[in-house]
Formats: C-alpha cells, structure tokens, sequence
C-alpha cells in the first residue's frame, strides 16, 4: 500500500490526463469520476514497482483505458430513465403479442389434439369390431 504524500503526488501530476482520456472514452462526467477514483484507488492499493516516471505514467494510461473499457462493456450500465420507460411499454406490448400468440397456438393444438383423438376413437372401435367379426 502506498503513503499518502505518493498518492498526492500522482494525482498532481496525472489527474488531468487521466480524466481527459475517460472523457474521450466515455464522454460522460459521472462515469469519468467513477473511474478517476477507481484508477487512484488501484494505484494505491497496488504493489507494481516503478522503473521510471515513464513505465508510471504508462501504467496510468493503461489502467485509466482498460477501466473505460470494462465500463463500456459492463452489462450494468446506466441506462436513461425514459429509455426504460419506452422499454417497459415496449415489452408489454410485446408480452401481450405472444399471448395472444400462444393462445392462437393453444387453441390449434386443442383442435389438433381433439381431431387426433377422435380419429385414435375410430381406429380402436374399428378394431373391435373386426376382432369381433373375426370371433364368428
């Protein structure tokens, strides 16, 4: 874990680099924020020895883009309230469309069914009769 006097010595000298390259990946200020802190965090919490100031400020390019990266392909972003208000219309509409869907089904396969069963009903009674004419 790294002191107090390091951590503020990277962020004086990293902190504007390392939000213009969030911007330029995520071009939203929150999400910017989230990832200033998260980059910060590693770095302090990380054990990587430094060979120069070059491998430093490499490794914070690194980590800043990979950090974007995982938020832009994250399954739990942040989606727009109205967008999930159309979305919510939108799937109720569409679950009421396959239920009208699956009730068309239901009802062909009941009449299937019935259909089926009353030819399988003939067959058995025609069988029975010939077994009965075959008796005599």
């Amino acid at each position: 874990m790294r002191s107090e006097d390091e951590l503020n010595r990277v962020i004086a000298l990293y902190s504007d680099m390392i939000k213009r390259i969030c911007l330029i990946h995520l071009k939203n200020h929150a999400d910017t924020e989230d990832i200033f802190q998260g980059v910060f965090l590693k770095y302090v919490l990380s054990s990587v020895v430094f060979e120069n100031d070059a491998h430093e400020k490499a490794w914070f390019i690194r980590v800043t883009i990979n950090a974007c990266k995982d938020l832009l392909k994250s399954f739990f972003t942040i989606v727009p309230l109205i967008l999930l208000k159309c979305m919510n219309k939108l799937q109720l509409k569409f679950l009421k469309r396959i239920r009208q869907l699956l009730k068309q089904f239901y009802d062909c396969l009941k009449n299937i069914v019935r259909s089926f069963t009353y030819i399988i009903m003939k067959v058995i009674q025609l069988q029975k009769s010939v077994r009965f004419w075959e008796k005599m």
